[in-house]
């Protein structure tokens, strides 16, 4: 059974050690890819990402939470999902999150009108804080560019 659009095909995934991603190569010639973050009204740098330390700002924009503001609490933590996965150096913040908002966009640093990827919503402890992967493992275990 097909919902929605088809963007494209997933071709890599990568979930152990210090990354949780999957790469899908954009297929639909009727979607254009946007650096805008639409209601935090600003755009992603081109083909940077931006390590996050401790205490530092975070912007996300979960589907279901929409856009937030919070503050990196904790780096280079290991997690082990409830199936047993084990991630290192993850990223712990103070954002609350919903379940639907995995995959969202995680940014920081930069000004009010460019900020850049730190990576994207990955998950939540029991009271719904969130955690992510630092983008720049995700991209270096996937071989890919940053669009």
């Amino acid at each position: 059974m097909h919902y929605g659009t088809i963007f494209g095909v997933y071709e890599k995934q990568v979930y152990s050690g210090n990354a949780d991603a999957g790469f899908i190569l954009h297929g639909n010639p009727y979607f254009t890819p946007s650096r805008t973050v639409t209601g935090h009204n600003f755009d992603l740098g081109s083909g940077t990402v931006i390590t996050l330390a401790q205490y530092s700002d975070v912007y996300i924009k979960g589907c279901k939470s929409g856009c937030k503001i919070g503050t990196v609490q904790l780096t280079n933590m290991t997690i082990t999902s409830t199936s047993g996965i084990t991630l290192s150096d993850m990223v712990y913040t103070n954002v609350s999150i919903v379940q639907g908002d995995s995959g969202g966009i995680v940014a920081g640093g930069g000004n009010s009108t460019q900020r850049y990827a730190a990576d994207v919503i990955q998950a939540m402890d029991s009271s719904g804080k969130m955690f992510y992967c630092r983008a720049v493992n995700e991209i270096a275990a996937l071989n890919v560019l940053m669009y």
